[in-house]
């Protein structure tokens, strides 16, 4: 509709336009509401509708030729907003679409090639989002620190010979039987031999629960494990020596711990931490050990897994004073031969996820040791960790499937303690499938420090002229060890996580929007303008239509 024709009507509504008596041609009136978009009511008269109509202009009432020309109307507006866009736009290519001077074809190449590109555009936006939104990548930062004294780690050092024989015999407990014991530890220290063999099982299980009467399990793993004693030799620290006794106190508090890997360990974990200032193999901590080769305890393979019944010697790992024991030894332990010197050099790698509680963009979360809120997730644990957590995960599960509890953890309500016969044959797919999901709850460390280490070899000869090893001689039935941990260097690598941000976000979106079409946020302001100028002009259109005919049966009705 012209220009013209829009301001007749406008001043035919607000002058009574509908009052005249002009007539409609009869094969008009019959589509006349259809050319205003507008259905008489149900509940309204169709001839009191009708002769409303009939005083329409009959230059007005043309329906196909006045829709025609609204969509023309429409059209040509919306196609002179978008020239003036294509014209002043900051966005690269458009203007050249709506030359008049360029040839067709040329305006037709740059409308293919614009449209191209507005495609690849949002293509990498859409990939970026994803890579951000959905696969939320870190952004990693090294740093290299260096202190002048730095503290070792906890260091634990285990035995794989886990029973006292002298012990055993004097509670009556032969080898078959310590082994059988030993299951309790664990669901995954069952031998195929056993588990297929349901008469034997039955047997021990008999046997055990005589044994047990007036005893628990937790007791006679205390009675019959090795001391610290009689594990350690002594040790040196500052260049002081220190006997046996004097060590397990001082250092590794007198406290044992038995693993799932069936092997009995002390450990500085719960001790004042040591520290070291000097970087060198002069210093540091040395431990000295005592094995006894021929009077020494051996699992029944019959009954215990090979992978664990054929271990010989001693273990040692380190790590942070936040994991405990069992995860430590059972995910990072080392062994070494009896009769051997083990240098081990420490290096520190601290990773900090502490930024990932900040990220705007990143669902990443981290976990401090302190939190209150996660300490529910592992339970006998005084602290979170995420080594604690898989470990105290895999317990649970355990727990709610067998309805008691391992000894050596606080029971769970009135659960009690797990006989070996129900640890032999529980483990199955379903069982590590449910074990992994609830590993998946366990959310990372804030601030977690891994102690890498690497070691030499060398043998070892005492002698006889060292007092503090004056009544433990190396003969053919006790070999000494030794372990020396020592920092090579005081300078360490953090590694800082950066959740994807906001502002990083923005900058590869626009950095894209430049190289595709020059453009930027300016250019998309100007696009959401384009339309909301456009939506406007239709919206007001159809609202003024729909009020020209409601005023004109108004003025019927009145």
């Amino acid at each position: 509709m012209s220009a013209a024709a829009l301001k007749t009507i406008r001043y035919a509504a607000t002058s009574s336009l509908f009052a005249s008596n002009i007539v409609v041609p009869t094969e008009v009136r019959r589509n006349a509401w259809t050319a205003v978009d507008l259905t008489p009511p149900i509940s309204v008269n169709k001839d009191r509708f009708q002769s409303a109509v009939n005083k329409i202009p009959s230059h007005y009432c043309r329906p196909r030729s006045l829709a025609n020309s609204a969509k023309k109307e429409k059209f040509s507006f919306c196609l002179h907003l978008w020239k003036r866009f294509a014209r002043t736009t900051t966005g690269h290519g458009f203007a050249r679409m709506v030359d008049n001077e360029e040839p067709k074809s040329l305006r037709i190449f740059w409308v293919v090639v614009v449209v191209l590109l507005l495609s690849g555009l949002l293509i990498s936006i859409v990939i970026i989002s994803y890579e951000v939104l959905v696969v939320r990548g870190l952004r990693r930062e090294f740093i290299v620190q260096n202190n002048t004294t730095m503290f070792l780690p906890d260091i634990h050092i285990c035995d794989t010979s886990l029973f006292n024989l002298t012990t055993l015999k004097e509670m009556g407990i032969n080898n078959t039987m310590a082994s059988y014991l030993t299951l309790a530890l664990s669901h995954l220290l069952a031998s195929k031999a056993i588990i297929e063999n349901k008469e034997k099982q039955e047997r021990l299980n008999t046997e055990f629960r005589r044994l047990i009467q007036g005893i628990t399990i937790q007791e006679i793993f205390d009675r019959t494990t090795l001391r610290c004693e009689a594990i350690i030799l002594g040790c040196t620290h500052e260049r002081i020596l220190y006997s046996g006794k004097k060590c397990c106190s001082k250092f590794f508090g007198n406290r044992r711990y038995v693993t799932d890997l069936a092997a009995i360990c002390v450990s500085t974990h719960f001790q004042p931490p040591l520290e070291e200032i000097f970087d060198t193999q002069i210093y540091g901590f040395t431990v000295y050990l005592k094995t006894n080769v021929v009077d020494r305890f051996e699992f029944d393979s019959t009954i215990i897994s090979s992978n664990v019944a054929s271990r010989r010697g001693i273990m040692y790992a380190v790590s942070d004073s936040i994991t405990a024991v069992n995860p430590t030894i059972s995910t990072v332990g080392r062994f070494i031969n009896p009769g051997t010197w083990t240098s081990v050099s420490i290096s520190l790698t601290r990773t900090d996820n502490t930024e990932l509680k900040k990220g705007l963009l990143s669902t990443h979360s981290c976990v401090s040791p302190d939190s209150p809120d996660h300490l529910h997730l592992v339970p006998n644990h005084n602290v979170y960790s995420q080594r604690n957590c898989v470990f105290s995960s895999t317990r649970t599960i355990l727990e709610q499937k067998l309805n008691c509890s391992r000894f050596r953890f606080s029971r769970m309500g009135s659960l009690k303690s797990c006989y070996p016969n129900v640890m032999i044959d529980v483990h199955s797919p379903e069982l590590a499938n449910e074990i992994k999901q609830k590993i998946q709850e366990c959310p990372e460390d804030c601030i977690s420090d891994n102690y890498h280490v690497s070691s030499s070899t060398t043998q070892l000869d005492l002698g006889d002229h060292d007092d503090m090893h004056s009544n433990e001689k190396h003969n053919d039935h006790i070999v000494h060890s030794a372990l020396h941990f020592y920092y090579s260097s005081f300078t360490f690598t953090v590694i800082k996580n950066h959740p994807e941000s906001l502002v990083k976000w923005l900058s590869d979106v626009g950095g894209n929007m430049s190289l595709y079409l020059g453009a930027s946020f300016v250019t998309l302001l100007e696009m959401i303008v384009l339309l909301f100028r456009c939506t406007r002009k239709c919206f007001y259109r159809k609202m003024y239509k729909k009020n020209l005919l409601a005023q004109s049966f108004d003025s019927t009705q009145s």
